[in-house]
């Protein structure tokens, strides 16, 4: 059973700020709806740099907003050095990501049938307290992996990752949206969604480019 175990002490708006971070943060396998655009207009791009080795335009991590079909979303694409079915096979294999997903400490399989699988995750936010979630996973090799939350905090989740070559590797596309069931005020929702970005891809390409050796401190 999916439950959130708070501590005492812990003000409601913390709880918000780390529940709207594990949306993102915490969602590693995930899809948005066909009509989405597949990367960000350059005009919308809001790059982040990552300290990738060979430091290029597309080695930072470009980040847009978007009003989804469901709700309020974010788009964000960046280069990983190396082919894209080293990437594919990263997001493809949930297991392992307790190992380098920011937040994930446990993963359960519950149901795997062809290409389609449902996946538990938990994720320990602040040191403090737990948050359950689960989710319907599409597989669609070699490029896409698509899923949708069946249990969790939020009323909707639906994102994607999308893998497709590049010059210097692979172009590594993530896009979510949420749509929280709650009100949360537009910038503060927006701030959350994104700040999980670097460190939730970051984890992805460093996994792919040491072929699936990097573990997350700690």
């Amino acid at each position: 059973m999916d439950e959130t175990v708070s501590q005492p002490g812990i003000r409601p708006w913390h709880r918000l700020a780390a529940t709207l971070i594990a949306a993102l943060a915490c969602w590693p396998f995930q899809m948005v709806r066909s009509e989405l655009p597949g990367y960000p207009a350059s005009g919308d791009q809001a790059p982040w740099t990552l300290g990738v080795p060979r430091a290029t335009a597309a080695d930072n991590l470009h980040v847009r907003q978007f009003k989804g079909a469901i709700g309020s979303g974010v788009e964000a694409w960046l280069i990983v050095h190396t082919p894209p079915d080293t990437v594919y096979a990263v997001l493809a294999d949930p297991r392992p990501s307790p190992e380098f997903l920011p937040y994930v400490t446990n993963v359960w399989i519950d149901r795997q049938q062809g290409n389609d699988q449902v996946v538990r995750y938990r994720a320990r936010h602040f040191g403090l307290f737990d948050v359950e979630y689960s989710q319907s996973r599409h597989l669609q090799p070699p490029d896409r992996v698509s899923f949708a939350q069946l249990k969790g905090p939020f009323k909707k989740v639906e994102g994607q990752w999308l893998v497709a070559p590049a010059l210097e590797g692979t172009r590594l596309t993530y896009s979510v949206q949420v749509d929280p069931g709650f009100f949360v005020p537009g910038p503060l929702q927006s701030f959350f969604l994104k700040q999980g970005l670097p460190g939730l891809i970051n984890a992805i390409k460093s996994r792919a480019e040491s072929g699936g050796t990097w573990k997350k401190p700690g």
